[in-house]
């Protein structure tokens, strides 16, 4: 994934769409020629549970200012408990963005106290 340039046009935002639920969506929107902003860009996926959370963090390192995630809700053809994965990635996404953040403060931290 290549750096984001944001413009003040709009955000940046990554989608992950799950193809059995939002995608129609997004081509019923595309059908009727509404307005679809630039600054979102979509991965269609055949179920949220399939996304790393490693990828949620990558994007937002990369520029990305925020990251959706259109999920299949209770209507996944793939699992049952496809909600309660997503769920759970998405915890560890977030966790795994305030362990950076922490780090990064804490060694901010250490190189201010050190530059005296």
């Amino acid at each position: 994934m290549a750096e984001v340039n944001n413009t003040k046009a709009g955000r940046k935002i990554l989608v992950f769409s799950t193809s059995a639920i939002s995608d129609l969506g997004i081509d019923m929107a595309g059908s009727a020629h509404m307005h679809y902003s630039t600054s979102v860009q979509v991965i269609p996926l055949p179920c949220s549970s399939g996304i790393k959370p490693s990828w949620i963090v990558y994007a937002l390192e990369k520029g990305y200012d925020g990251v959706f995630v259109a999920a299949c809700g209770g209507d996944c053809a793939y699992l049952s408990d496809c909600n309660d994965r997503t769920s759970s990635l998405l915890e560890k996404a977030q966790d795994m963005l305030i362990d950076k953040a922490s780090r990064s403060r804490t060694i901010e931290e250490w190189q201010s106290g050190n530059s005296t």
